[in-house]
C-alpha cells in the first residue's frame, strides 16, 4: 500500500512499485492519468508502469491517492465501452501536436465535472494546443482536452481554440468518429476564419489550417445532432461572422497625434 497526496489542480505522480499498477480512477474529482513523450501528452492511461511520470487533475480539494502493491493483472477490468458516440480530434503540425482532443456523448457522462472530461495539460516549451472552452462552469474553470456529456440529450455544440508557439507551418485537423452512429446524427465541423464546413459523419477532412498565429486563438467549432438542428446554428455562426475587414478614419478626432486600438 502506498498513499500519494494530491492537491488542487495539476499533481505530477508516479509509481513506486517495480511492476505496473492497475489503476481505477472512477470519481469525478480526479481525472487522467496522463503521460508525457515524444508525441505530446498522451491519452488516458489505465495503468502505471514503472519509473514513468503521470500528471493527474484533482477538480476538488487535497485528497489521498491509495495504490495497492498488486502487480497488473488481479485487478480483474470488467467494464464495457459505455453506449454512445465519440469525436477524437488531433491537431498536428510539422513539428508539434496536440492528438488527445474527445468530445461527444456518452452514457452515464454528465453535464458537469466527471470522469469523462479532462484539462488541457500545461503547455511545455513550444506547442500545438487544442482545446475546448468552458465560461459556463464558472471563473477559473481550465479549458477542456476531453468534454463528453450526457447520452440523453441530443444536440450539441463545442467551441475550440488552436493556439500554437514557436510551430511553423500549417496545422492538419485529423477527425476520426467512433462508436454508436446514429442515422439521425450528424456532426460538422467549422472553420470560423475560412467559413468553410466539414460533414465529419460523411467523412469530409478538413483542410489544412495556415492561417494560426501565435497572438490569438484560432476558433474552430463542432456541431452534432439533427439535421435541422445543425443547418441552424450553422446559418447563424456563418450570419455572425464579418465577410471583410477594415480600418476606418480614427474617430472623434483624425488629429489626434495617437490613436490605441
Amino acid at each position: 500500500r502506498f498513499e500519494i497526496q494530491i492537491g488542487p489542480n495539476w499533481n505530477l505522480i508516479g509509481n513506486p512499485f517495480p511492476f505496473t499498477q492497475a489503476i481505477s480512477l472512477d470519481s469525478g474529482d480526479v481525472s487522467g492519468p496522463i503521460t508525457y513523450d515524444a508525441g505530446g501528452w498522451t491519452d488516458i492511461a489505465p495503468d502505471l508502469n514503472p519509473w514513468v511520470g503521470y500528471a493527474i487533475y484533482n477538480w476538488g480539494p487535497s485528497q489521498t491517492l491509495v495504490l495497492s502493491a498488486i502487480p497488473q493483472g488481479t485487478l480483474a477490468k470488467t467494464a464495457t465501452d459505455p453506449a454512445g458516440w465519440l469525436l477524437n480530434l488531433s491537431a498536428i503540425g510539422s513539428k508539434y501536436g496536440d492528438r488527445h482532443n474527445r468530445l461527444g456523448r456518452l452514457e452515464g457522462a454528465s453535464d458537469y465535472i466527471d470522469k469523462y472530461d479532462l484539462p488541457e495539460p500545461p503547455n511545455i516549451a513550444e506547442y500545438i494546443s487544442l482545446a475546448i472552452p468552458k465560461p459556463e462552469w464558472g471563473p477559473g474553470t481550465p479549458n477542456l482536452t476531453a468534454d463528453v456529456r450526457p447520452l440523453s440529450e441530443t444536440e450539441s455544440v463545442w467551441d475550440l481554440y488552436l493556439t500554437s508557439y514557436g510551430a511553423k507551418g500549417p496545422v492538419e485537423i485529423d477527425a476520426t468518429l467512433s462508436g454508436q452512429l446514429d442515422d439521425d446524427l450528424n456532426v460538422v465541423l467549422m472553420d470560423l476564419h475560412t467559413r468553410k464546413v466539414y460533414d465529419l459523419t460523411a467523412g469530409e477532412a478538413p483542410e489544412p489550417i495556415t492561417r494560426a498565429n501565435e497572438r490569438f486563438a484560432y476558433r474552430l467549432k463542432v456541431m452534432a445532432g439533427s439535421a435541422a438542428f445543425v443547418s441552424a446554428i450553422v446559418k447563424e455562426t456563418l450570419a455572425q461572422l464579418p465577410v471583410a475587414y477594415a480600418l476606418g478614419q480614427n474617430y472623434p478626432n483624425p488629429f489626434n497625434p495617437e490613436t490605441t486600438l
